[in-house]
């Protein structure tokens, strides 16, 4: 079988090796991309290049050689290249991210029986353990931060939350020692809080990205041909996918939240605004559940990688 290019199929050793189905098959987008020598013929109103003036001395047709048959090689490179980054990758997330669910999901716990009926005392306790879970999320971050600039600056924002923890704390604490001073210390305890959560929100928005980011390099390489997208879209590119949906979630829902509130308090307190904050609240709290589950998965698509990946090259520290 002869392609556009006049090519013979049959005898192509990459056909064996790749699996390539041509460029009449494939629709012009055999394994190795786009082929210009298609889209050439087809401008041109021809089948192949035999109907051509050119012939197979084309310039494109040359071209489109070249391209073939250094594909194998680049192919190798890009293996190699992913290889050494799951080298780097894996270990690390198969090693942190069950810590940080277990982290999280203790914290989501304590911050739920925190909104319960309970004394000072109990609520000093409830603090004193979620400073302590804090600093634990933050040591998983800073372990996490050696893979990308990006999981570096959630280590930062983390670190700053728990700083802004830390006085909080102490202003619980100041808070019970003077009374007389509970008005300003009321007041700053509010900020501090409403600026611990707003950071929250901030590292969960780049945590969102920097997941997806590692896990779609971990996609194994795969033909650049449109007509093998669907075959490789495998098992990484679709939790990097769900992680930037929870990242859009929680930017509109916070979003959301804080433009209905603003507005419910120039309108006096319209219903309908008030429904709009009740649903985005809600929207807000499922993409915590989200985020547990995804950190469930994608810690299990690690853990399991490690497993089945054992010939992965050694890095050198």
């Amino acid at each position: 079988m002869a392609g556009v290019c006049m090519r013979d199929c049959e005898q192509c050793s990459l056909r064996q090796e790749y699996g390539c189905r041509g460029c009449l098959e494939s629709g012009g987008q055999p394994f190795w991309g786009s082929c210009r020598v298609v889209e050439c013929c087809h401008s041109r109103g021809q089948q192949n290049c035999g109907q051509c003036v050119n012939g197979p001395v084309c310039p494109t047709v040359q071209e489109a050689e070249r391209q073939r048959e250094e594909w194998p090689q680049k192919d190798g490179e890009r293996r190699a290249a992913w290889q050494a980054g799951m080298a780097r990758r894996v270990p690390v997330l198969a090693q942190w991210l069950p810590v940080l669910f277990w982290l999280t999901l203790c914290s989501t716990v304590l911050n739920l029986v925190d909104q319960l009926p309970l004394g000072e005392g109990a609520s000093l306790v409830l603090n004193v353990v979620s400073l302590g879970l804090g600093i634990g999320c933050l040591v998983v971050y800073w372990k996490l931060s050696v893979l990308s600039d990006r999981l570096r600056l959630v280590w930062r924002l983390e670190l700053a939350a728990q700083v802004l923890g830390l006085v909080l704390l102490g202003l619980l604490v100041l808070d019970a020692m003077a009374p007389m001073a509970a008005s300003a210390l009321s007041l700053l305890a509010v900020l501090g809080a409403l600026a611990v959560v707003v950071i929250g929100m901030v590292v969960l928005y780049q945590f969102c990205e920097a997941m997806a980011e590692e896990l779609e390099q971990s996609v194994s390489p795969a033909p650049p041909g449109g007509a093998y997208r669907g075959i490789f879209l495998s098992l990484p590119q679709k939790l990097a996918d769900d992680w930037r949906l929870l990242r859009k979630c929680v930017f509109w829902s916070i979003g959301g939240l804080v433009g209905a509130a603003v507005l419910a308090v120039l309108m006096r307190g319209s219903i309908l605004l008030l429904l709009v904050m009740l649903a985005a609240a809600v929207v807000l709290a499922g993409c915590g559940v989200a985020h547990l589950v995804m950190l469930w998965k994608s810690s299990g698509f690690f853990r399991d990688s490690l497993q089945d990946l054992p010939a992965l090259p050694e890095v050198e520290p």
